[in-house]
């Protein structure tokens, strides 16, 4: 008996472990966004797109996206012919929502209120014209995130379309005055329609 028990041990299969592959872990989720908007440097063009902001944008439950930013758009065209440069300051709220935590596609809704001044010619020619800009939106906003794996960078493109009228009024009456208006008026916006666009590059955390 102790024979027979010996050799059901010696051939007896030795027992096998199995082990899986452990998923790979998602990147920890960022929360909190410093960002710096660059569509300000179109307005060196005649183009006003969007603005230069310096904004923070906190998630909560890493859908939720809470933006305040502060912006100013920047309008220069300095031609032989025409003289126009325009500076608006101003300021945003944006909530967005976001499909993936922390990244990927999201949809917001935007608002926000800026103020600034024109000029019209050259600062010393009797032409000249100086005008004060006014200017509220509010609208709807589309983008994505794309947030880098291995450094502490995100970056955003997104649109916002809605209804932001720019209100042109200048310090002087006259034809010439008019002419200022009408020209700022359409370099900024020829309807009360606004589209911005955003171009941005954060440090997440």
């Amino acid at each position: 008996m102790p024979v027979l028990t010996a050799a059901l041990l010696h051939t007896a299969p030795a027992p096998t472990t199995t082990t899986t592959a452990e998923p790979s872990a998602r990147p920890r989720p960022r929360n909190d966004f410093i960002g710096l908007g660059v569509t300000g440097v179109f307005g060196l063009m005649r183009l006003n797109i969007g603005p230069f902001d310096l904004s923070y944008e906190r998630l909560i439950a890493h859908h939720h996206g809470l933006r305040a930013a502060g912006t100013i758009v920047h309008v220069h065209q300095d031609a032989p012919h025409e003289q126009l440069h325009m500076t608006i300051l101003g300021g945003g709220l944006t909530y967005r929502y976001y499909l993936r935590p922390d990244r990927g596609v999201f949809f917001g809704a935007t608002g926000g209120y800026r103020f600034g001044k024109a000029r019209r010619g050259e600062k010393a020619a009797p032409d000249r014209v100086d005008m004060k800009i006014r200017h509220f939106d509010a609208g709807a906003q589309i983008g994505h995130r794309w947030v880098l794996p291995r450094v502490p960078l995100s970056f955003v493109v997104a649109g916002s379309v809605g209804y932001g009228p720019y209100r042109v009024r200048a310090d002087t009456s006259g034809a010439m005055a008019e002419a200022a208006e009408h020209l700022a008026q359409d370099v900024l916006a020829s309807t009360p329609v606004f589209f911005d666009l955003e171009l941005s590059l954060a440090y997440a955390f």
